[in-house]
């Protein structure tokens, strides 16, 4: 399931909940309840990168972790 950052219009609290698309409309604040969010877009990890993708941080954009089995003993990512 995907995390969902969002704004609280009611209150302006932020937070983040993971669920599926379909509860994404259905989502209230975990602070006051409202249902009137405003859903945030903010940058994301790219597996394999170190700290993006970007070719201005030296990394380019096809290029991929050489471990297999996840990130979590990946020293380089």
């Amino acid at each position: 399931m995907p995390n969902y950052d969002f704004k609280c219009s009611d209150c302006g609290h932020e937070f983040t909940r993971q669920l599926n698309i379909s509860e994404r409309k259905k989502a209230a604040c975990v602070k006051c309840g409202s249902s009137r969010l405003e859903q945030l877009f903010r940058c994301c990890n790219v597996l394999g990168g170190k700290g993006g993708a970007l070719p201005e941080d030296g990394m380019s954009k096809t290029s991929s972790c050489s471990r297999t089995g996840g990130c979590s003993g990946c020293s380089g990512c």
